[in-house]
């Protein structure tokens, strides 16, 4: 399975693609829900699209879990990842609720079809590499990476918009400051891939790897997984808290940027408008914020608003 990679070589290649999984789901995170409303669609229509995200994945995980055992890890792998740069291009094309209905989508069949399948493979070849290994530190090493990259994402994705103030306004055009983290994103998932072609080895399952014989298996395997799910009080009992806090956090996600907002006072808002007409130029009045000191340009030098 793992083509005499040694445990140490394991790590590092999981390793890699697990920080990149991450960095790239972080870097638009925490700006997305201002790029759409910048665009004119709704925090309604976000959030329905966000529970529409979440819906795919609870529709597919079971169903696309087993395809990972049928066709390969790496094959579930790359068409999760390339699912995933759609979605990136299909949100910085994004105008219009249905489009952003669409992206989301994509979305939660990438999410739905990359859960487990490297995590499986990693377990598996370790074990071959070294029947004896201790999972717990090298998993425990991956959740660690995994965090890093998600605090470096979102780091990052939140200082992009600042380094790109010279391109159009927000909600004018595609290429904005606050589509900057989404086009970061696209270019590291493609990034992803390429990784994912050069450093997963698997061999083909032994039931010859067809995606028919994997589609053929799903209905088996989502009978299975109610069963089990029913006749298992604790095992629902995990769903139903997992379900719950799922909630809490994407509604959080949804309008917590907004809130910041929602809370400026009178000076942050005219401080924001001025700072916006002297970098776009969208009136004739910046020109003259341009060559003049008044109080209140004064008063907003030591504002730092960019939204």
């Amino acid at each position: 399975m793992n083509n005499h990679l040694s445990t140490r070589s394991i790590r590092r290649r999981y390793y890699a693609i697990t920080f990149l999984v991450w960095f790239a789901t972080a870097l638009p995170l925490s700006l997305a829900v201002l790029l759409a409303q910048s665009r004119g669609i709704g925090l309604a229509e976000v959030g329905l699209a966000l529970g529409v995200y979440s819906l795919t994945i609870v529709v597919l995980e079971v169903p696309t879990g087993g395809l990972a055992d049928a066709v390969g890890r790496k094959r579930v792998a790359l068409l999760a990842f390339a699912l995933a740069a759609l979605y990136n291009l299909a949100f910085l094309l994004a105008f219009s609720f249905p489009t952003l209905l669409l992206a989301m989508i994509l979305y939660g069949v990438s999410r739905a079809l990359s859960s487990g399948a490297l995590d499986a493979w990693f377990v598996d070849a370790l074990q071959a590499a070294d029947p004896n290994v201790d999972l717990q530190p090298a998993l425990a090493g991956a959740e660690t990476v995994g965090l890093l990259a998600l605090g470096l994402g979102t780091l990052l994705g939140g200082l992009l918009p600042r380094l790109f103030t010279a391109l159009p306004p927000d909600g004018t055009a595609i290429l904005t400051p606050l589509a900057t983290p989404i086009v970061a994103a696209l270019g590291v998932k493609l990034l992803l891939v390429a990784a994912v072609v050069m450093l997963i080895r698997e061999e083909r399952p032994t039931s010859g790897g067809s995606w028919r014989a994997g589609f053929r298996a799903v209905p088996g395997l989502v009978g299975d997984a109610a069963q089990l799910s029913r006749g298992n009080p604790r095992l629902l009992l995990l769903m139903s808290a997992s379900f719950v806090a799922g909630l809490a956090v994407i509604s959080l996600e949804a309008v917590s940027y907004t809130h910041l907002r929602a809370h400026e006072t009178v000076l942050d808002l005219v401080c924001r408008l001025l700072l916006e007409k002297k970098t776009h130029a969208l009136h004739p009045e910046a020109i003259s914020l341009r060559n003049r000191r008044d109080p209140t340009t004064t008063l907003c030098a030591t504002q730092d608003y960019h939204y």
